[in-house]
């Protein structure tokens, strides 16, 4: 009996502890639901949001690409970009019917996606909002549509070279348009702003669960940017630059307008160019190059302003001091001579200029000194890159000092055996034009925060005095006849005095030493009014087969270009005593020789 009871007690016992487990293990779940659900319930809800979350990219818009008049020259247009969750379509073969009759896509392709357990898919970018709405029309499940930009140049060509263009780069959701060159290259960190994203979990439609939200960011649009450059004075630089390269059947050219009292390029043409807007469709890049600032050229006679400016600084020579020439001047191996007969005698420093004789050039260095002369063309800027805000700038060739031999030193003063971009030497010869004082050129007048207007504006350079304000108003004397009366009368603006310097150089042959025989560069580089400048230009024409001198091929075009300048600047004319619609005295006069 004993052990009856005290079995029944043990059994009750074992129960009591069984029951008390088990009250123990439902009471640490309930508390473990509570701590849960209750009291780490947003802890726990926002790591579990995280684990399902997906993040939702929102594209920030490029910044606008403006004129100095406000005249957009390149602009984001809204679009739509469609996106697609494989997994929450329900008929993938009809949809991808439906999407790529609208959209114009490879159907099987579309179809293929649609079927996988993928849980995005890119279906197509830059979609215009039209077809976009036909598409939400749809009502399509797994079908989504986002923002989008697509970047557009309203002008089609114009400025092309300058402003560069947009590849689209597509890394998984998100898509860049990347800058490749010109404006939108140098100054993409403006430009392209800083995407956004919603990281959360959407509803079958694309659309954020708003309590699913666990971070935000929102998009920073770009700045926009006002240029320097005058729409309407690059449209004619480029007509007239391509009007000049068909006459001539040259190969390419450049012309370069700019305020030479501050640096702002007023108008910067290349020829062939490209339509940004279909910059894919281009198959000769050489179209795309922005030859004003990477294309090196032998100067030529343009240079011998440069040699005669140093010699006039340097006091060794003045305008009116006469040097003896022979026909021909004997260097080492190379004889050197003129490019059209010239009977030997005494000439003065302006009439060699004047008249742009080789000899007269190479005895003016002389006189000056290897030394000296280097200096003052590497004062000039050349051999360095003048510092505009452009990529892919190229800074040309100078040969070192001690790199020269005898015929370098009779080479180099009329611009043989050295490189330079034509910006290079529109901003040298610009200097005579500002008291001797040399500019950085730049394009970028201001950029501007579209949502507070709040404008930071360029901070030009004080500039670097290269010669004297005695000497520049010399050169500008001497390169006023140089037009008037010498090898750049087709330069003539009636009505307008003209300072400027013809060149013809002959284009070095790239695969070797020596010249391409029949191969010129014909340029023009100068500024108006003389008396009181607006501006300065430079027009290079490589290869011209027509006519090959810079006054016959380039001068003409600085004259039309010029007309222009002075016309929209509202320049009154400094010599109203010319007709100045007259230009026949002009034709008269033309001397080919440079």
């Amino acid at each position: 009996m004993a052990r009856t009871v005290s079995q029944g007690r043990s059994t009750a016992t074992r129960a009591l502890f069984f029951m008390l487990i088990v009250a123990g293990f439902v009471l640490a779940v309930f508390w473990r639901l509570y701590d849960i659900q209750v009291a780490r319930a947003e802890r726990y809800t926002e790591k579990a949001l995280h684990l399902t979350a997906r993040t939702a990219y929102i594209p920030a818009r490029r910044g606008d690409i403006l004129d100095r008049n406000g005249d957009k020259l390149a602009t984001s247009i809204e679009m739509r970009k469609i996106v697609a969750n494989p997994q929450q379509i329900e008929n993938p073969e009809r949809a991808a019917q439906l999407i790529a009759r609208i959209l114009d896509l490879d159907e099987r392709k579309l179809a293929k996606a649609f079927s996988s357990q993928r849980s995005y898919y890119l279906v197509a970018e830059k979609v215009p909002i039209e077809k976009a709405i036909q598409i939400a029309e749809l009502r399509l499940r797994g079908i989504f549509l986002r923002t989008d930009y697509k970047r557009v140049y309203p002008y089609g060509s114009l400025c092309s070279p300058l402003l560069g263009y947009l590849a689209l780069k597509t890394d998984d959701q998100l898509a860049t348009d990347t800058a490749q060159a010109g404006i939108e290259l140098a100054y993409n960190d403006l430009l392209a702003g800083r995407p956004g994203y919603i990281t959360g979990q959407f509803d079958e439609k694309g659309m954020l669960i708003p309590e699913t939200e666990v971070e935000r960011v929102d998009p920073l649009d770009g700045l926009n940017l006002v240029l320097t450059i005058d729409r309407e004075i690059q449209y004619v630089a480029e007509q007239e630059l391509k009007a000049a390269i068909e006459r001539h059947q040259a190969t390419c050219g450049t012309v370069i307008v700019m305020d030479p009292t501050n640096g702002d390029i007023l108008a910067l043409a290349n020829y062939p160019s490209y339509d940004p807007n279909a910059y894919f469709k281009v198959k000769d890049y050489g179209c795309m190059l922005n030859r004003a600032v990477a294309m090196t050229y032998e100067p030529g006679s343009t240079l011998k302003a440069l040699t005669v400016a140093a010699a006039l600084d340097e006091g060794v020579v003045a305008p009116d001091t006469p040097l003896y020439l022979p026909e021909k001047l004997k260097v080492g191996k190379h004889t050197i001579g003129e490019a059209h007969h010239r009977a030997a005698g005494t000439y003065t420093v302006t009439q060699i200029l004047e008249h742009s004789y080789n000899v007269g050039a190479v005895r003016i260095a002389q006189i000056l000194g290897a030394e000296k002369l280097y200096e003052r063309l590497r004062a000039f800027g050349l051999g360095e890159k003048t510092g505009i805000d452009l990529a892919r700038e190229q800074s040309g060739y100078v040969p070192s000092l001690e790199a020269w031999a005898p015929t370098t030193f009779a080479n180099i003063p009329f611009g043989q055996g050295l490189t330079v971009t034509p910006l290079q030497m529109l901003r040298a010869v610009a200097a005579f034009a500002n008291d001797g004082i040399m500019q950085t050129p730049h394009l970028m007048k201001y950029s501007e925060d579209p949502s507070t207007s709040n404008k930071h504006f360029w901070e030009p350079d004080p500039g670097r005095k290269v010669v004297s304000r005695q000497t520049a108003e010399a050169m500008t004397r001497l390169l006023t006849k140089v037009v008037d009366e010498g090898t750049g009368v087709e330069a003539r603006i009636p009505g307008y005095s003209v300072a400027g310097k013809t060149g013809t150089a002959q284009m070095a042959n790239p695969e070797g030493r020596g010249y391409l025989r029949g191969h010129y560069v014909a340029s023009f580089v100068g500024y108006a009014p003389a008396t009181k400048p607006a501006f300065a230009m430079i027009v290079v024409i490589v290869d011209p087969k027509n006519g090959y001198y810079g006054g016959q091929v380039a001068a003409p075009v600085f004259r039309e270009v010029g007309k222009a300048v002075l016309q929209k600047l509202r320049i009154p004319p400094d010599r109203p005593q010319e007709q100045t619609s007259a230009t026949a005295d002009v034709k008269q006069k033309v001397k080919p020789a440079d």
